[in-house]
């Protein structure tokens, strides 16, 4: 804010100084037109008083007119250039202010894929018999996400709005076999808040967009005001009462068997009820890192269910 105050001071005095230089300049010009004038009078004939009076008043008002149009523009020029730099001074001060904030954000990010490195452990380790990885995974991966949301959820505090909210979900199938996507998670500060009901893709602009890998939205979902979205569609009626900015990733990876075919498996969701918070540049990057880690995580503990699964059935039979 001093920078600013500075700039402010110096425009008020570039104007100010335009100002002066302007009413000097016609001071100037009066002064000599009229001491030309004064001689011109008592030197020529009589019958030439009149004329040359003329001439010369006419040239007085013609170039006193050219010489406060001239200081104007100048006046008006230096005032932009000082604008143009005060401008400049508090977008560099904004993007240095949200830089050094996500700077911060490195520390909360690692200690996601420390988790993550300390969960894929324990799930893979095949020396540990099968049931006890598969009875520790619900327990893991779940304190895994929690964590995981609540320092997104302090990255986003942070750089974009304290009250923020981030969530994970999954995609699941509802009675009618439509598909829906399910919260696994909320970040604690608004996890007791809010319900989570069975959400259909179809119904939900952000989720169906992302799905189908519309143009423009095939890699995330970013609005940064949701009430001036034409054509936008949320399976809860009172959406605008929670947020209006929002971004959401698509989790997922390339399939194996299906080169260039990318399956989602679920989607990870920031908003706010503000307008304008989110920078694309930055936040995007951040929570893409999340969702390509969320991925491997749910995959792992997938795989373990599976073949716990399977090793049942064998022992049964």
């Amino acid at each position: 804010m001093e920078a600013s105050t500075g700039n402010e001071e110096r425009t008020i005095k570039a104007g100010g100084g335009w100002k002066l230089w302007s009413l000097a300049g016609a001071n100037a010009v009066a002064s000599i037109v009229t001491v030309i004038s004064f001689f011109t009078v008592r030197l020529l004939p009589d019958s030439t008083h009149n004329t040359v009076y003329m001439v010369v008043q006419g040239l007085f008002l013609f170039g006193l007119v050219c010489l406060a149009v001239w200081l104007t523009v100048l006046r008006e020029r230096s005032l932009a250039e000082a604008k143009q730099k005060e401008r400049d001074n508090l977008s560099l001060e904004n993007r240095l202010q949200r830089v050094s904030a996500f700077a911060g954000g490195y520390r909360d990010l690692h200690q996601m894929f420390h988790d993550a490195r300390d969960l894929l452990v324990v799930l893979s380790d095949e020396e540990t018999d099968i049931a006890d990885r598969a009875r520790q995974a619900d327990t893991l991966f779940y304190r895994f996400l929690q964590r995981a949301v609540d320092n997104l959820q302090l990255i986003f505090g942070r750089v974009a709005d304290p009250k923020c909210r981030v969530a994970i979900k999954q995609m699941r199938e509802d009675g009618d076999g439509q598909p829906a996507v399910e919260t696994l998670c909320r970040d604690s500060r608004t996890a007791e808040r809010f319900r989570d009901d069975l959400a259909l893709i179809r119904e939900n602009s952000d989720f169906h967009w992302l799905v189908e890998k519309v143009s423009g939205f095939d890699r995330y979902f970013f609005v940064d005001d949701l009430t001036t979205m034409s054509g936008y569609r949320n399976s809860h009626s009172d959406w605008r009462e929670h947020y209006v900015s929002t971004i959401v990733w698509p989790i997922r990876a390339e399939r194996p068997n299906a080169p260039g075919s990318l399956g989602v498996v679920g989607v990870l969701c920031v908003d706010s009820a503000k307008k304008g918070v989110f920078d694309r540049e930055n936040s995007v990057q951040i929570g893409a890192c999340v969702a390509d880690i969320m991925y491997v995580v749910l995959a792992a503990v997938d795989k373990t269910k599976q073949e716990f699964a399977s090793h049942g059935d064998n022992n049964e039979r």
